[in-house]
C-alpha cells in the first residue's frame, strides 16, 4: 500500500490529470464594401485580435511520488506536494504550465475587375502583424525543491504581405473555369518548457498555392460536376513532435498537390446520385526530427537506456553498448554497492553520465507523407425522394465513404499506420415543409466498426505510449424538428 497525497491510499498505480486554465479574447473587424454597375469593385477591411491564455496541465501519480521519496531518502530534496488538490508547486508531478499573449492585427482588401463581359481579374493583398509574448515555466517532475524559478517572458513579432491573383472565365453559360496563384502565412512561436537540445522558437510557415478548376452545369442544370487541381509548396511547414517532457514545434520543407472531382445528377423527379474522388500527394522535400520510439535509428554499437536520475525526469539516450556492458558487469560484481548498481539509470545525465551519451539520431523525413494525408478518397451518396398528399414527401439517403491508408506521425513508421477504412450512412425523413415538420430516423458508422482514426505516441518520459481512438460507434436516432 502506498499514501499519496493527492490520490490518496492505494495498492495499485494510480494517475489522475488536473487540467485549469483562463482564456479572455477581443476581436474587431470593420469592412467595406463597393457596389458599383461598371467593371471595377472592391472591398477593404481590419481585423484586431487580443488574446490572453494561463494554462496549466498536471498529471499526478502515486508512482511518481513514490519515486521521488524514494530519492529523498538519499538526499534529493525533491518538493512533495501535501495538498489533496495540486497547487502546482510540487516537483511530485508532471506540471506543465504556460502564459501566453498574442496581439494581431491586419489590413487587408482585394480590387475586381471585369475585363470584359465572361473575364474576371480579383486581386487580393493582407498585412498581417503578430506580436506574441509567452511566459513558458519549466518542467520539473523530480526536480530539488518547490515552486517554479523566475521565469522571463519571451517575446517575438511577425510582420507579412501576403496575397492572391484569381482569374475567372466564363467559358460558356454552363460552365466557369479559374485559376488563382496565392502566398499563404501562418505565424511562428515558442516551444513550451524547451529543454537542451530543443529549439526554443519555431519560424513562421509560408505555403505558395497554384489552383486551377472548372465549374459546370450538365443537362440543363439536372447535373453538377466540379474539377480542382492544386499544388501547394510549403516553407518551414510547421510539424508537432513529443521529446522527453516537451511538446515541440518544428519546420520542414513539405509540398502538396492533388485532384479532386465532384459531381451529381438528377437521373429522375426521385433519384439523385452523388459522388466525388480526391487524389493527394503529400511529401516532405527535406527535413530531420528525433523519434523518440527509435532514437539508435539503425546504428550500431549503441544501446538505448532509460533515465532516473532527478535531472533528466525518466527521459532517454543512447549510450555505447561496451559501456552499458561494463556498468551492468560492475554492478552483477558489486550488488552491495549503491553507487555502481544505481549507475545502469544514470547514463544520460548526472554524476554518472556518460561523456559518449546522445539525445539520440534524428531521423530522415525526406519523402515521407504529411500525417492524416490518405493518397485516396472516394464518397457516394443516393437520394431517393418520394412524393406523397397534402405536401408530405419522403426522402431516403444513403452516404458511403472511403480513404486509404495514412500515418500519424511524419515519421510513417509501422507504429504510425493508420489501415483504410470505410463507413456508411443511412436515413430516412419524411418532411412537410409547409407545415414545417420533419421527422427523420438514422443510422451512422455502419461499416468498419473497429477502424483505428487517430494514433498518439507520447515521448520518453511516459514510456512513449501509444494512445489509439478510433471511429465513433453505431449510432441510431430519430430527430424530430418543427418550424414555427
Amino acid at each position: 500500500m502506498f499514501d499519496d497525497p493527492q490520490l490518496g491510499l492505494s495498492q495499485s498505480i494510480l494517475s489522475y490529470f488536473y487540467v485549469d486554465g483562463t482564456s479572455e479574447q477581443f476581436s474587431q473587424e470593420l469592412r467595406v464594401q463597393s457596389d458599383y454597375d461598371d467593371k471595377f469593385n472592391f472591398s477593404l477591411g481590419a481585423v484586431y485580435i487580443d488574446v490572453e491564455h494561463d494554462n496549466s496541465v498536471i498529471l499526478s501519480s502515486n508512482l511518481f511520488t513514490a519515486f521521488a521519496q524514494a530519492q529523498n531518502l538519499n538526499g534529493a530534496g525533491i518538493g512533495i506536494d501535501q495538498n489533496t488538490i495540486p497547487d502546482g508547486n510540487g516537483h511530485n508531478y508532471y506540471h506543465a504550465r504556460e502564459q501566453y499573449k498574442l496581439k494581431a492585427t491586419s489590413l487587408f482588401g482585394e480590387a475586381y475587375y471585369k475585363i470584359d463581359q465572361d473575364l474576371k481579374a480579383t486581386l487580393g493583398l493582407r498585412y498581417t502583424k503578430d506580436k506574441k509574448s509567452d511566459v513558458s515555466f519549466p518542467i520539473l517532475l523530480f526536480a530539488q525543491g518547490q515552486g517554479f524559478p523566475d521565469t522571463p517572458v519571451q517575446e517575438v513579432t511577425f510582420k507579412e504581405l501576403t496575397g492572391r491573383l484569381t482569374i475567372d472565365w466564363q467559358a460558356t453559360e454552363e460552365s466557369l473555369i479559374y485559376g488563382s496563384i496565392s502566398r499563404g502565412y501562418k505565424g511562428g512561436g515558442f516551444n513550451i518548457a524547451a529543454e537542451p537540445g530543443i529549439q526554443p522558437t519555431f519560424e513562421p510557415e509560408f505555403v505558395d498555392a497554384i489552383e486551377i478548376g472548372s465549374k459546370s452545369s450538365l443537362d440543363n442544370g439536372r447535373g453538377l460536376i466540379n474539377l480542382t487541381g492544386f499544388y501547394y509548396n510549403y516553407s518551414d511547414y510547421q510539424i508537432v513532435n513529443f521529446i522527453n517532457l516537451s511538446v515541440v514545434n518544428e519546420n520542414v520543407d513539405a509540398a502538396i498537390y492533388g485532384l479532386e472531382v465532384e459531381g451529381k445528377y438528377l437521373f429522375t423527379e426521385s433519384i439523385q446520385l452523388k459522388g466525388a474522388i480526391g487524389y493527394l500527394n503529400s511529401h516532405i522535400k527535406n527535413g530531420q526530427s528525433l523519434d523518440t520510439s527509435d532514437l539508435i535509428q539503425g546504428e550500431t554499437g549503441v544501446t538505448r537506456v532509460r533515465s532516473f536520475d532527478t535531472n533528466s525526469a525518466g527521459s532517454a539516450c543512447i549510450v555505447p553498448t561496451e559501456e552499458v556492458i561494463a556498468i551492468q558487469t560492475a554492478a552483477n560484481t558489486n550488488p552491495s554497492n549503491p553507487n555502481i548498481s544505481g549507475a545502469m539509470g544514470l547514463l544520460c545525465t548526472g554524476v554518472f553520465a556518460s561523456p559518449n551519451s546522445s539525445i539520440g539520431n534524428l531521423a530522415d523525413l525526406t519523402g515521407n507523407q504529411l500525417p492524416y494525408s490518405p493518397e485516396w478518397t472516394v464518397s457516394l451518396g443516393l437520394e431517393y425522394y418520394m412524393y406523397f398528399e397534402d405536401d408530405w414527401e419522403g426522402v431516403l439517403m444513403a452516404d458511403y465513404y472511403v480513404q486509404d491508408d495514412n500515418f500519424a506521425r511524419t515519421f510513417n513508421t509501422i507504429y504510425d499506420k493508420i489501415d483504410s477504412y470505410d463507413n456508411l450512412n443511412l436515413s430516412y425523413s419524411l418532411l412537410n415543409d409547409n407545415e414545417g415538420v420533419k421527422v427523420q430516423f438514422y443510422v451512422r458508422n455502419l461499416l468498419s466498426k473497429d477502424a483505428v482514426t487517430n494514433i498518439r505516441v507520447d515521448g520518453h518520459v511516459f514510456g512513449n505510449g501509444r494512445i489509439v481512438r478510433g471511429k465513433e460507434p453505431v449510432l441510431y436516432g430519430v430527430a424530430l424538428t418543427y418550424n414555427w
